[in-house]
């Protein structure tokens, strides 16, 4: 079982998935707010990255074995998936603001 050790571990984790993510989950974010306009698309997304982001890192060193689809997924949602949720809530927001100012001006 992996377990951390230090809260620290999990800052660092965090600060290390938002300054990978921080870019694209804004643009990704805008993109469903002004095309689509379904917030819940950004939470799909957001945890289908966080479970990549997750598998694809040196993270996977601290387990004991290579973890089952139900570890990945509860250690996806527990340590990427905030800072990735988080900007691309806030991209969302900007592009149906921008949304919004469009269809405002077209009236």
């Amino acid at each position: 079982m992996w377990d951390i050790r230090l809260f620290s571990d999990l800052v660092y984790l965090w600060g290390t998935v938002a300054l990978l993510s921080f870019i694209p989950a804004l643009i990704v974010g805008a993109a469903i707010g002004r095309l689509v306009g379904r917030w819940f698309l950004c939470v799909l997304l957001s945890y289908a990255a966080a479970i990549a982001l997750l598998a694809l890192t040196r993270v996977q060193q601290g387990f004991r074995h290579p973890p089952g689809l139900i570890e990945l997924l509860g250690y996806s949602a527990v340590f990427a998936l905030p800072p990735i949720l988080a900007f691309a809530s806030v991209g969302y927001l900007i592009g149906r603001k921008f949304k919004e100012g469009r269809d405002l001006k077209s009236h």
